[in-house]
């Protein structure tokens, strides 16, 4: 069983050594990514790299990649096509300049980050974030979400429940606070935080206070 647990987990290692090395900007690298790896979920790959599913499947967008998950006509946001990204790109002048005219969703669409990302890079900035774009849930906070999805181990959609909101927004408010979503691929929360997550991808920290 530990043989079988290690060979998994050597197996995600692979996956994100591979995903480190793509150009995110690249969508032709990115299809190649996604059709090899195709036998994964959009939430397998959003916890073996350690991104949100909503970021996945803006990268999948990118690559012109079908997502497995169906979204209604009201919820497609039409991306601007008169903005491209450029070398050095990512800058106080280009935030500045967009994030006024098409807040943190459709931004996020256009770079292929998530939109708690994108708001990140806003505050990192000092640009401040219009005021219909904060959360203003009591459950958004650390301590709630670790209290529940760690210490009670409850899963996405009961915390989703109790919260008011989608699994998904619940995945990427934990992804903000940098706590470790629950996957197929992964060991437990609980255990993560008093061992050590393993698999967890280069270059991404775990809060552990």
């Amino acid at each position: 069983m530990q043989k079988a647990s290690n060979t998994r987990n050597d197996h995600c290692q692979i996956v994100r050594d591979e995903f480190l090395l793509i150009d995110l900007f690249d969508a032709k690298a990115l299809k190649t990514f996604f059709v090899r790896y195709k036998y994964f979920t959009t939430n397998d790959l959003a916890q073996i790299l350690s991104y949100s599913s909503r970021q996945i499947r803006c990268f999948k967008t990118r690559a012109n990649v079908t997502n497995s998950r169906k979204t209604s006509p009201s919820k497609n946001i039409e991306i601007p096509t008169n903005i491209k990204l450029e070398q050095g790109w990512d800058c106080l002048e280009w935030w500045r300049k967009h994030y006024p005219k098409y807040g943190s969703i459709t931004l996020a669409k256009i770079t292929g980050l998530s939109p708690s990302t994108v708001r990140r890079r806003l505050r990192k900035y000092g640009i401040e974030i219009m005021s219909h774009e904060v959360p203003d849930s009591p459950y958004y906070n650390y301590e709630w979400l670790y209290k529940h999805y760690v210490t009670l181990d409850w899963g996405l959609i009961r915390c989703g429940k109790a919260a008011g909101v989608s699994p998904d927004t619940i995945s990427s408010w934990l992804n903000s606070h940098n706590i470790q979503v629950k996957g197929r691929y992964g060991p437990s929360v609980a255990r993560a935080w008093k061992g050590g997550f393993v698999g967890k991808a280069p270059g991404k920290s775990i809060r552990t206070s």
